[in-house]
This record gives C-alpha cells, sequence and structure tokens, in this order.
C-alpha cells in the first residue's frame, strides 16, 4: 500500500506541472532508475533465499530487471548527456526488449519447474490445435493493433525509418506478447497464477501503455512528450518489486479433479483468444470512423484473424463431440475389460425384448472361487483373468450378441437369431470359460458357472425381470450341481407364464 501512495504522489506531482516539463521528466526517471535497481537488488536477494525451481525463475527475473536496469540509464543519460534520440539508443533498446523475454523464461520456470502431484485418474483432455490457434490469433491481434496504433506514416516509411520504426513497434509488442503468453501459462498451469505472476504482468500492461503512447507521439513528429504519459513507465518498476516482495505458492503443482476446478478458469480459457481480437476490432471501427485507411497487409490480416476464429470454433466443435463420444462410452462401459457394463446391458436387453422377430439367448456367467484368486495371486492377476475372460466371451459369440461385465466377477452374454440349440450355445461358452489363463509362464485354471435362458418369438414374455430372474436361477442351479458346470432355465410353459 505504501508503494502504490508514492506512486500516486508521484504521478500527481507530475501531473500538476509544478515542476515543469524539464523538472516533471528528471523526477520520472529518478524515481525509476531509484525503484528499478531496488526491485533489482530485492529479487536476487530473493534468489539467493530459495533453492530448487523457486530460486531458478528468481535468477532468471533478476537478469530481466538488471537488463531493465541498464536500458533505462542508458535511456537516461542518453537524454540528459549525450543527446542521443531515444529511439535509436541501441543499448536502452536492447536491455528493454531482453527484459519481457527473460521475464517470459521465468514465468515459464516458475509454471514448469516445480514437480507435479499425482495425476487425476479423470485426466485432463487438452488440445494442442486449439492452443496452437490461440496463440497465433492472439499474436495476429497484437501485430494489427501495434501496426495500426503506431499509424500510417510510419507503416509507410519502413524504408527511411527502419530502426526507428523497429524499436517502436517491438517495445510494445514484446510486452504485449509477455502478457499474452503468461495468460496462456495460466490456463494451463495454476502456479502462474500466483500474486508474483499478477504483478509481473501488470507491470508488463503498464509500461506497454506508455511504450504505445510513445510511439503515437513519435508517429505525429510532435517533439514533447507530456510527462504524465510516462505513468506507465514509472508504475513499471514499483510493480516489478512488489513482485519480488510478493508471497508464492511454495506447494507441488497439483493436478486436481477437473470437476473440481472453478468454473470461472473455463470461462477465461473459452476468452482468451477473443479478448485481444475484440479490442482490436473496436480500436480499429472506432479508427475507421475517424477516417483512418488500412493498408492492403492490414486487411489481410483481419481477414486471416477471422479466417482462425471459425477455424478455431470447428476444431473446438470437433473436439468437444470427441469427448462426448469418449463420455458416452465411459459412462456405457466398464472400465476395467472395457465390455458393456449394467446400464447399457440393460438398455440392450430391452430393446432385443421389444423387437424380437428371432430366438434370444440369455446366459450368466460367473467365476467358480474368484476370491480365491485375489488372495493367492494378488488384484493384479485378478484384473488379468477378468479381461481374459471378457476377449474369451467375446471370441465365443457366434452372431449378433453383447457380452456385458455386470459386476465383480459377474458376466452376461446377450444373443440374437441363434439357430443352434440352447445347449451347444452353452457349453460353447462354458468351454471359453474353462480355458486356463497363464500367469507368470504358467497356466491358471479358473471354472465358472454358466446360466443360460432362451425365448421364441411366439413366447409372451415382454419383462426384462423376467428373463433375468430365469437365467440367475439357472446359474445358481449350476453351482449347486458343484460349480465349472451348465445349467439352463427349462421351466414348463407353465411356469414361466406365472
Amino acid at each position: 500500500m505504501v508503494a502504490f501512495a508514492l506512486l500516486a504522489v508521484e504521478i500527481g506531482v507530475v501531473a500538476s506541472g509544478v515542476l515543469g516539463s524539464s523538472g516533471s521528466i528528471a523526477l520520472n526517471k529518478t524515481w525509476e532508475v531509484l525503484f528499478s535497481v531496488v526491485a533489482l537488488v530485492t529479487w536476487i536477494r530473493s534468489a539467493a533465499r530459495h533453492r530448487g525451481p523457486d530460486g531458478r525463475w528468481r535468477w532468471w527475473m533478476s537478469a530481466a530487471m538488471a537488463c531493465f536496469v541498464i536500458g533505462l540509464v542508458a535511456w537516461a543519460v542518453g537524454q540528459t548527456f549525450t543527446e542521443v534520440p531515444p529511439p535509436t539508443a541501441t543499448l536502452s533498446a536492447a536491455g528493454f526488449l531482453l527484459t519481457p523475454v527473460l521475464a517470459l523464461l521465468a514465468l515459464v520456470v516458475h509454471a514448469y519447474g516445480r514437480e507435479p502431484g499425482p495425476p487425476s485418474p479423470l485426466g485432463r483432455p487438452s488440445n494442442r490445435a486449439v492452443q496452437a490457434l490461440d496463440l497465433v490469433i492472439i499474436a495476429g491481434s497484437v501485430l494489427m493493433f501495434v501496426s495500426v496504433t503506431l499509424g500510417e506514416r510510419l507503416s509507410r516509411s519502413w524504408g527511411g525509418s527502419g530502426p526507428v520504426l523497429t524499436v517502436l513497434l517491438a517495445h510494445p509488442l514484446a510486452y504485449l506478447l509477455l502478457v499474452a503468453g503468461t495468460v496462456v501459462l495460466a490456463r494451463l498451469r495454476s502456479s502462474a497464477r500466483d500474486l508474483p505472476v499478477v504483478f509481473v504482468v501488470f507491470g508488463a500492461v503498464a509500461y506497454m501503455v506508455s511504450s504505445t503512447a510513445f510511439g503515437h507521439y513519435v508517429d505525429l513528429r510532435e517533439a514533447n512528450f507530456p510527462p504524465v504519459l510516462e505513468a506507465g513507465f514509472t508504475a513499471c518498476p514499483v510493480l516489478f518489486l512488489l513482485a519480488a516482495l510478493a508471497p508464492g505458492t511454495s506447494e507441488p503443482e497439483r493436478d486436481l479433479d477437473p470437476r473440481l476446478r472453478p468454473t470461472a478458469r473455463d470461462l477465461v480459457q473459452l476468452a482468451v483468444p477473443y479478448l485481444p481480437l475484440i479490442a482490436t476490432t473496436l480500436f480499429v471501427g472506432v479508427g475507421l470512423l475517424a477516417g483512418i485507411t488500412l493498408t492492403w497487409w492490414q486487411d489481410l490480416l483481419f481477414v486471416a484473424l477471422m479466417a482462425l476464429i471459425i477455424l478455431r470454433q470447428l476444431v473446438t466443435l470437433l473436439d468437444n463431440n470427441r469427448l462426448l463420444r469418449r463420455a458416452e462410452h465411459e459412462a456405457l462401459h466398464d472400465p476395467l475389460t472395457g465390455l458393456a457394463n449394467r446400464t447399457l446391458f440393460l438398455h440392450w436387453l430391452e430393446r432385443s425384448l421389444a423387437d424380437r422377430r428371432e430366438p434370444l439367448v440369455l446366459a450368466f456367467c460367473d467365476l467358480d472361487d474368484f476370491k480365491e484368486v485375489n488372495d493367492n495371486f494378488g488384484h493384479a492377476i485378478g484384473d488379468l483373468v477378468l479381461t481374459g475372460t471378457a476377449r474369451r466371451l467375446e471370441r465365443s459369440l457366434s452372431g449378433d450378441g453383447l457380452v456385458a461385465r455386470l459386476g465383480g466377477d459377474e458376466f452376461a452374454v446377450v444373443l440374437h437369431d441363434v439357430r443352434e440349440p440352447i445347449e451347444d450355445v452353452g457349453q460353447r461358452l462354458l468351454a471359453a470359460l474353462r480355458e486356463p489363463h497363464p500367469v507368470n509362464g504358467r497356466p491358471l485354471s479358473v471354472g465358472a458357472s454358466v446360466g443360460i435362458t432362451s425365448l421364441t418369438p411366439d413366447e409372451p414374455v415382454d419383462c426384462t425381470d423376467t428373463l433375468l430372474r430365469w437365467a440367475d436361477s439357472a446359474m445358481y442351479t449350476a453351482k449347486r450341481r458343484g460349480k465349472n458346470t451348465l445349467a439352463h432355465a427349462l421351466e414348463p410353459q407353465e411356469e414361466r407364464s406365472r
């Protein structure tokens, strides 16, 4: 709060004009140099106190602040003593341009330098194509904004004023790219949303605003730059100092369940590529109403940005459809075996009963003494037995049908258009289940009890519960007979009709 109060007083004194133009400029430069040096020392001390990734990113920020101090001192000395035109002062330009580059590198180290926690079992979907399009849209919007902001005359004077144009374009563009890069990092890593990062971004925005205003005055060939417009230059080192003092997150990056993340993150992710484009469009629209004209390459750039937005929407739509299909598959299938789960099985059975025109067969298969497999060999081997059982049941299907895992070691098979005797179908399933499972190079035999029942098209049964009860009863009959055997429901017609 003290730093903000002092900054407000400094800007107020400059805005009042009591010191005159030269006095206000001297106050601004003294302020900027003083706070830049203090910020540099603070970053160095902070880096020395930390180890590992927390220390590395602070050393990179120290390097960025060193470049900022060098550029600022060279600028101030050039204006005060050597009278070198500021835009072409090579040392100052290099220092200012290296600052956002090193700062962005520091923030990348800060975001990705920590060891992540255990990943969520649900994963975190990401689309690299959308991320790449976002970066291109942001960069194109920034280029459009800067080119229009710097004016037509600078664009036409490329050949005669190359160094001036290069520096004036590069300054706000470099800091805008720092802001855009940080926003993208914040979408990907929660550590890039720490308070020190926020202060760095605000410092870059402050510098960018004053740099853009300075470029506008150079474009208009104005000799005197109003000192009050240097408020962004004076605020930048103060914000960089606060970034060094602000507390960061010491906990490692945790990849939380996406369902627990705040919805604001999704809104930010959705709006990121559109905000700079909307700002640029509004700025250009106002400029067109004011009478400016766009060059041919600016028109082409604007059309290209619109095309990229449409392409991004198409890619996002395709990605959403893929995610919906994946979610639907995961909701209706067993995660271990990939078979249909109970929900899909019951839906399939209902449809089969409603549309049956051919004989329908339902079989329940339950592995015998499966608990002993888990107890003796471990759950990993138990999972191998379950997946092996699933594949064997799938291979045993001779026609249109469905294999489902109802839970635990219980499976179900639904067959349509069955032309062979029900006994043969049951024996084929039982033979498939009796095949030994290879475990650590040795065969492991696991028995199974199979209960099977069937319906012909003319039987008046339209309730799935009835058919399930028959198959379940037949399976327990097989277990009572000594397990590892087959039983089928052959109740009399009058028994079935009850």
